[in-house]
C-alpha cells in the first residue's frame, strides 16, 4: 500500500506551468550560451544568455515567462525579457488609464522623433519637445513624460514631454496662484536677465523681480547678482491673480542696512565710498551696499562756480568726505567733500593783490560776463564791462569762448565772499581819458560817417571810438534832410562836446567845428584892422 501511494505521488506533477505563464526562477547553472534555471517544477527551465544586458550569476532570482516545453531534451523554454516587457506593457497600460506620467532615457534620434528607453522602447515625436541642437545635450537624460498613446495591437508607446510639463506647470501654477500672498516666499529658476530686473521660473507661472529689488544698493548690475538657470528665492511683493503676474523681492529677504547705520556711520566723521550717480545737482555715493549719500554741487569743491558736477567727478571714482547729517528716519545722508580739501583761500591775499596782472583761462560764461580760472578750485569774474574800453558786448560770447586764456589786472578782492574781480581792459590806455581831454581842449577831430538815422549820423572816431552827431549840429543853419546833407563816408572834421560813458559814445558837431574856424578868422581878422575899428563883440552881432 505504502508503495502504491509513493509511486502515485511521483506520477504527480508539482506545480505545473503553462505557456504564458510569468513565474519566479533561481539560476542554478550556467553552460555555454544558456542559463539554467529551478523554476520549482519536475524539469528546468532554460534561457538564451544573449537575452541578459549583464552577466547572469547562479542563484540570482529572476521573473520568467514560459515560451514552451522541450520534450526532447526535458526541459522548458523561458524568457526574461519577454517577462519584463509584459510587466512593463502591463504598467504603462495601467499608468495610461490612472495616472499617465512615466518616466524615461531618451536613447536615441530618429527620423521621427527620439527613442525613450521606459524599460520598454517608445517614441517621443518632435512635435512633443522642445528641439534642441545638439542631442547629445539630452542623450541618456532621465526625464519624465506623459503617455498620450498606447496601440496594444503593435505595442508602441507614444510619449509626450510637452504636455507633461504643460500639465505639471499648470498645476503648480493653481497651487501657486491659490496659496500666493504678499510675503510668502517663494523658489525659482532665473530664466531670463535684463537691463531693468530678471524674470524667475517659479515652475508654471513666471516673476519678475525688478533691478532695485535685487539688493539693498543701487548700484546693481543684474548679471553680477544672479546667473541663467540660478535658482533663488523670493519675498512676495504684489500679485495679480488674474493677470497671473507676480512681483518679487530678493532683497527683502537680506538684512536692512540702514537698521544698523548708527554703528557705523555718525554725522562728523571723515568717510569713503564710491560714485553711484552724478546729476546736475550733485551726486550720489554709495557708503556701503545699500547705504548711499548726496553732495550737493556747492559742496563739491571750492571753486565758486561749476556748471556741472561732471567737472569734479566721475561716475565709480573713489572719494573721501565729511559726513554732514544722516536722517534714518527718510535714509537720507548729506556729505561734503570740499572740506576734506584745504581752502585755498586761507592764503588767497598772500598771493594775490589788486593791480597784479594774470593769464587766466575762460572756465563758464554767464549772462553778463565770465568766470576764470586763477588756479585750481579758485575763480575769478570779469564783468562784460571790464573787457573794453570801446566796444559794449551785449553777450559774454560775443566777448569770450571757453577754453581761451586771456590777460587780466586784478581790480578787487573779498576773500568773505570769494571773489575775485578782474578787467583785460585795465591792461590798455583809456582812449576816453584823450577823448575827453580833447573836449577840454578842443581839438579838431575827424570823424567818418558809418550810418545815417533820423536823428543824426553815427560816426567812428580815432581808435575805433564810437561818436554821433545829433542833426541839429550838421552846420550853423537848421537841416532838415540828414541823409542829403551828409553820406556815408564822408569825412567830417569836429569838435567833440560832450561824452556818455554809459553808452560809450563822443558827441560830435561839425556846428562847432564851423563856429570855432569863424571866431578864429575874425580874430585874426580884428587884429589886422586900426585901432579905431569897431571891437570883436561889436562885429560878432553885427554878423549875427
Amino acid at each position: 500500500m505504502e508503495n502504491f501511494e509513493l509511486n502515485e505521488l511521483e506520477n504527480v506533477e508539482i506545480n505545473p506551468v503553462q505557456e504564458g505563464d510569468i513565474i519566479n526562477g533561481k539560476i542554478i547553472k550556467i553552460e555555454k550560451d544558456l542559463v539554467y534555471l529551478d523554476i520549482g517544477y519536475k524539469m528546468e527551465g532554460k534561457i538564451d544568455l544573449s537575452e541578459f544586458e549583464r552577466e547572469p550569476k547562479v542563484n540570482d532570482s529572476l521573473e520568467v515567462l514560459v515560451l514552451k516545453q522541450d520534450e526532447i531534451n526535458g526541459n522548458i523554454i523561458l524568457s526574461h525579457k519577454q517577462a519584463e516587457f509584459i510587466k512593463v506593457w502591463n504598467n504603462v497600460n495601467e499608468l495610461f488609464n490612472t495616472s499617465p506620467y512615466i518616466s524615461g532615457k531618451i536613447t536615441e534620434e530618429m527620423d521621427n522623433g527620439y527613442k525613450v528607453d521606459i524599460g520598454i522602447p517608445a517614441l517621443l515625436p518632435f512635435s512633443h519637445i522642445k528641439r534642441v541642437n545638439n542631442f547629445e545635450e539630452i542623450k541618456e537624460k532621465q526625464l519624465m513624460f506623459k503617455i498620450i498613446d498606447i496601440k496594444d495591437r503593435t505595442k508602441k508607446v507614444i510619449l509626450s514631454r510637452r504636455l507633461y510639463l504643460n500639465e505639471i506647470n499648470n498645476k503648480k501654477k493653481k497651487e501657486i496662484l491659490e496659496t500666493i500672498e504678499e510675503g510668502s516666499v517663494l523658489e525659482g529658476i532665473v530664466k531670463n536677465i535684463k537691463n531693468f530686473g530678471i524674470f524667475v521660473d517659479l515652475g508654471g507661472i513666471d516673476a519678475f523681480i525688478p533691478k532695485s529689488e535685487l539688493a539693498w544698493s543701487r548700484n546693481v548690475d543684474p548679471d553680477k547678482i544672479v546667473s541663467i538657470n540660478e535658482k533663488v528665492k523670493g519675498s512676495v511683493l504684489s500679485f495679480d491673480k488674474n493677470e497671473e503676474k507676480i512681483l518679487l523681492s530678493l532683497k527683502k529677504l537680506q538684512s536692512n542696512p540702514w537698521n544698523t547705520i548708527d554703528e557705523k556711520f555718525q554725522e562728523g566723521m571723515i568717510a569713503k565710498g564710491t560714485i553711484v550717480k552724478i546729476i546736475n545737482s550733485g551726486v550720489f555715493v554709495e557708503l556701503e551696499p545699500g547705504i548711499e549719500g548726496y553732495i550737493s554741487k556747492e559742496n563739491l569743491t571750492w571753486a565758486k562756480y561749476i556748471k556741472t558736477p561732471f567737472e569734479v567727478v566721475k561716475k565709480n571714482d573713489i572719494v573721501e568726505f565729511k559726513i554732514s547729517s544722516i536722517d534714518k528716519l527718510n535714509k537720507k545722508i548729506a556729505l561734503d567733500l570740499k572740506h576734506v580739501l584745504p581752502n585755498p583761500w586761507d592764503e588767497i591775499t598772500t598771493k594775490y593783490f589788486v593791480g597784479q596782472k594774470l593769464t587766466v583761462k575762460i572756465k563758464h560764461l554767464v549772462k553778463d560776463g565770465t568766470y576764470v580760472e586763477i588756479e585750481e578750485n579758485v575763480e575769478g569774474y570779469i564783468d562784460l564791462r571790464d573787457v573794453s574800453w570801446v566796444k559794449n558786448y551785449h553777450s559774454a560770447r560775443d566777448a569770450f569762448k571757453r577754453g581761451d586764456t586771456i590777460s587780466a589786472v586784478i581790480i578787487d578782492m573779498d576773500s568773505e565772499k570769494q571773489l575775485i574781480k578782474l578787467s583785460p581792459k585795465q591792461l590798455l590806455i583809456n582812449p576816453w581819458q584823450i577823448v575827453e581831454e580833447k573836449m577840454n581842449t578842443r581839438t579838431i577831430v575827424t570823424a567818418n560817417i558809418i550810418k545815417i538815422i533820423e536823428r543824426g549820423a553815427i560816426v567812428k572816431l580815432e581808435d575805433d571810438l564810437k561818436g554821433f552827431i545829433p542833426i541839429s549840429h550838421f552846420d550853423t543853419y537848421p537841416v532838415k534832410e540828414p541823409a542829403v546833407y551828409f553820406k556815408k563816408n564822408d569825412k567830417v572834421k569836429c569838435l567833440i562836446i560832450d561824452i556818455d560813458e554809459n553808452k560809450k559814445t563822443a558827441i560830435c558837431s561839425p556846428k562847432a567845428y564851423k563856429k570855432s574856424i569863424e571866431k578864429k578868422e575874425m580874430e585874426q581878422y580884428i587884429k589886422t584892422q586900426p585901432t579905431e575899428t569897431a571891437k570883436l563883440g561889436d562885429l560878432i552881432n553885427i554878423s549875427k
